[in-house]
């Protein structure tokens, strides 16, 4: 790691979602590296300041979540922390840019960022659904599938609703719709006991799903093909 960091002027550390392990490499990164580089951590959840505080260089420390596949979805979220300087934030933010990414900047911490924290209120809500008996996994995913993502490509979140009805129905449709959505802050029981059953999905076979390698790699590329096509759209009709 000293040989390979010793002359970088930006390191982005990838390792799997363990903080202790994260923060060590920060310890290793910062002895390493010059004064000048921006250490990175590529996590979900975990907030920056947990890296920040293990090192000399708070000014230079920040998280970026790169969705996936991370090699064709264009996002990265860049998360700061309240020490680093504007200086930083704005070079890895061109540096993406220039990457082909499109970068967007959080700025204050949060578990989850903001990728994260709106697939679990989407999937929370989906899998309480299921739970509760009132759509099964297969129609819940094509409503997903077939209604508000195929819009949600077209058009914003935003201008989704302000080139259609508008925000007075929506605010109308939250006000009947909120008191009973769910508010489950724990685990969800079905879902712990799938977790327990070893049904994690296409790494162990079978999930809500049953998988096979073939169709597991077929699925994996078609996700992989759909953003590239979708990102080719974008740009052509930019």
């Amino acid at each position: 790691m000293d040989e390979a960091s010793r002359d970088c002027d930006v390191v982005i550390e990838a390792v799997y979602e363990n903080a202790e392990l994260k923060q060590q490499i920060f310890r290793d990164l910062d002895a390493f590296c010059p004064e000048r580089t921006i250490l990175v951590s590529n996590t979900l959840t975990i907030i920056p300041s947990r890296f920040a505080e293990v090192t000399q260089r708070p000014d230079r420390v920040l998280v970026t979540h790169y969705t996936g596949p991370a090699y064709v979805s264009p996002l990265v979220e860049i998360v700061r922390t309240e020490q680093i300087s504007d200086e930083t934030v704005d070079i890895m933010f061109q540096a993406l840019k220039k990457s082909g990414k499109r970068p967007v900047i959080i700025q204050k911490k949060v578990p989850g960022f903001i990728a994260i924290r709106l697939e679990v209120a989407i999937a929370r809500e989906a899998l309480s659904m299921v739970q509760g008996g009132i759509a099964s996994p297969e129609n819940t995913d094509t409503v997903l599938k077939t209604g508000y993502s195929r819009r949600w490509v077209a058009a914003r979140f935003s201008e989704s609703f302000e080139v259609g009805p508008g925000w007075s129905l929506f605010l109308t449709g939250l006000k009947q719709v909120l008191p009973d959505i769910d508010s489950l802050m724990g685990v969800i029981e079905f879902l712990q006991e799938r977790v327990v059953k070893d049904e994690l999905g296409a790494k162990t076979g079978k999930g809500f799903y049953h998988w096979t390698q073939e169709a597991t790699e077929e699925t994996r590329q078609k996700i992989a093909k759909v953003f590239i096509e979708i990102e080719r759209w974008s740009e052509n009709s930019a």
